[in-house]
């Protein structure tokens, strides 16, 4: 068994934690066009993915095999093909479960078949924008932005009681930026346009626009 990975540094730190025991069988690629390049590897992960035409034909001439992205915000049902989305953010991949998501709620024979192989617990969520836990994190982010925009307290000390509070492996603050406040705005926006309660705080959005 063989995957091809196109990760960045700390995704890559937990994917290798998580896969230790398949470690030889991953094959670590730092650009779209590495990973398409290598061939006949049983899967393809972009933990890098952007929802643009160009990438997505590029994965496409991957398929047979499968092609997992790190689609966070757009859907399978955008997207158009039949390709794995998990949440690939940081602080995700090396949780006690992934969450996956296909375009029409079940996964075929082949794809059970893979994550049997890989002995990776998961669990199928629907494919919708910010899967499940991302919804949860960005809410939170946003939390912590309306706090600090009160003057509530602090960034460091708005952290330090998440990480402490709730055993999180990061604060808020330090989870957007790992993530890319720009990618944290763009999936609350994407909810908000369904439910209110994922109206960005004005601070969060100005960063955003800043970055």
């Amino acid at each position: 068994m063989s995957i091809a990975i196109l990760s960045s540094g700390i995704q890559k730190e937990e994917m290798i934690r998580k896969l230790k025991e398949k470690a030889e069988s991953l094959l670590w690629t730092s650009s779209l066009k590495e990973l398409c390049e290598v061939r006949g590897a049983d899967a393809y992960i972009d933990l890098d993915f952007k929802y643009e035409p160009a990438r997505i034909k590029m994965l496409k001439g991957l398929l047979p095999s499968l092609v997992f992205i790190s689609s966070i915000s757009h859907t399978l049902s955008e997207i158009g093909e039949p390709f794995i989305r998990l949440n690939g953010w940081p602080g995700f991949l090396g949780g006690p479960v992934w969450e996956l998501a296909f375009r029409e709620g079940h996964m075929d024979p082949s794809i059970k078949a893979f994550l049997d192989k890989t002995e990776l617990p998961f669990r199928i969520v629907p494919d919708q924008p910010g899967l499940v836990g991302a919804r949860i994190l960005c809410n939170i982010i946003n939390e912590a932005y309306f706090a600090l925009q009160e003057g509530v307290s602090s960034r460091e000390e708005i952290d330090l009681a998440m990480k402490l509070g709730t055993n999180y492996p990061y604060g808020p603050f330090q989870w957007c930026e790992l993530i890319g406040v720009r990618y944290v705005f763009e999936l609350l926006s994407r909810l908000n346009q369904d439910a209110p309660l994922y109206q960005s705080s004005d601070l969060l959005e100005q960063e955003a626009k800043m970055s």
